[in-house]
């Protein structure tokens, strides 16, 4: 009889503890999709940025005037 008392309770923990497990994922897997979005709009940003090149690339540009 004690046995049939505690399997609700039995079955509310483990439902309680699934749901953390999916929440946990939910947002690990939310923190991913941000943190790489972040990569992409810096990268982009690094790349779009005229001002943000080497030295090296000083020496091949053409002068304003020739």
């Amino acid at each position: 009889m004690l046995a049939a008392k505690s399997y609700p309770i039995y079955l509310k923990e483990a439902q309680k503890m699934a749901n953390i497990q999916n929440n946990y994922k939910i947002e690990a897997m939310q923190q991913q999709t941000m943190n790489r979005h972040i990569k992409d709009n810096d990268e982009d940003e690094a790349h779009n940025n005229p001002n943000l090149h080497s030295e090296e690339q000083d020496e091949l540009e053409l002068p304003d005037s020739i």
